[in-house]
């Protein structure tokens, strides 16, 4: 109070900062007053897509040139304060959720600059971390392998470390990675996520890993702090539609094909002259048809929960890609024949486990024109 009341200077609030996920970051500019005052009010949006406000931290970089006076930065969030001191870095406010945040600055020096040489003007910035994405998790061989989200700010050598990876695992395991700023996959040794309790690992359970991201700050004097935890993903087996879009190895087999009507007509034309060529080019047109053939699969999106389907097999009798309409349901796709396909509609039965998604499906057509059985298998590529 003794302070507030010897002021001599109070500026007029200006406007607000909005901190938010597309402007993190702000650079304040404060100039040498002494005696006064200096409000400026931030306004932090931090809401998920559903609205909820979801916890954030701010981190205030840059020292002032003023550390034999009392000039402080104070943050308040509600009834707590967080003052920093002309000599300090970097500090990190603690977690909040609050939608603003009050900046006071306080010059309680006397002192006028008089000499060329002082420094009347300083920046600092302050960044808004933002709670990390999920990130993704696969296991390759004996390896879990981390995919880390996108940093929170745009320039993250700016001000982080890196970022630390948290994981659980089977049997009460935890184990914590320290990485630099890169987004590249980190692989680490599924040995080393060592079970707390290994009576308590299942067969069932066996690959139970969780993982989450927090950003981290190294400061000069070896200590460490943190940006808030990021949102936590599973390695497991549930099936999202996104999980099944891409290019999958396929294997296809066809039996009991016939064309009862199409082997009529060839027989009749058999004692038409000029009509060795046509026939023969019939006949050759289904030779392979039966039998087991490698090829490929592609899954493209079209809409929120349907896709087109492709389906390649080099000795395919259409001469290349045959082409399906997909609606996904739960685990099936289920599939539409686009124009000029000899076959009818079925379903592809997709799982994933460890990572890997595979399908399967079966179909039985006959119509006048055809009769055949089809099976199909697929594992999607990486």
């Amino acid at each position: 109070n003794d302070i507030y009341s010897r002021m001599q200077f109070t500026s007029p609030k200006i406007e607000d900062i909005k901190l938010n996920a597309d402007n993190p970051m702000a650079e304040i500019k404060m100039s040498w007053q002494p005696l006064s005052v200096r409000m400026q009010d931030f306004i932090i949006d931090s809401k998920d897509a559903g609205g909820k406000p979801v916890e954030y931290k701010l981190a205030v970089k840059g020292k002032l040139p003023w550390s034999n006076y009392y000039i402080t930065r104070n943050f308040a969030d509600g009834s707590n304060t967080t003052t920093i001191y002309p000599n300090q870095e970097i500090v990190v406010l603690p977690a909040s959720t609050s939608g603003s945040i009050t900046l006071m600055e306080i010059q309680a020096q006397t002192e006028e600059i008089t000499r060329d040489t002082d420094e009347k003007d300083a920046t600092y910035q302050v960044y808004l971390l933002r709670q990390p994405e999920e990130p993704v998790i696969q296991i390759d061989e004996d390896y879990l392998v981390i995919t880390p989200p996108d940093w929170s700010i745009p320039d993250p050598k700016d001000i982080l470390s890196g970022y630390d990876i948290i994981i659980t695992g089977p049997g009460g395991a935890e184990y914590r990675h320290k990485e630099e700023v890169s987004l590249y996959p980190v692989e680490i040794p599924l040995n080393d996520i060592k079970p707390k309790d290994k009576s308590k690992v299942s067969e069932e359970g066996a690959d139970e890993y969780t993982a989450y991201i927090v950003e981290r700050i190294d400061l000069a004097d070896g200590t460490t702090v943190y940006g808030p935890d990021g949102k936590v993903a599973k390695l497991g087996d549930e099936l999202m539609f996104s999980d099944i879009i891409g290019k999958y190895d396929m294997v296809q087999t066809v039996s009991n094909f016939k064309t009862p009507y199409l082997d009529e007509l060839i027989s009749q034309m058999e004692d038409v002259e000029g009509s060795e060529d046509l026939i023969e080019q019939y006949r050759k047109s289904f030779e392979g048809v039966e039998g087991t053939h490698n090829g490929t699969m592609t899954i493209t999106k079209t809409g929120e929960d349907t896709a087109e389907i492709g389906f390649y097999t080099e000795n395919s009798q259409f001469g290349g890609t045959v082409y399906y309409r997909g609606t996904w349901d739960d685990g099936v796709l289920h599939l539409t024949p686009t124009e000029g396909i000899l076959g009818g509609g079925f379903d592809l039965y997709f799982k994933k486990n460890k990572g890997v998604v595979t399908c399967q499906g079966e179909s039985t057509f006959e119509d006048q024109t055809a009769s055949y059985s089809y099976t199909v298998s697929a594992t999607k590529k990486d």
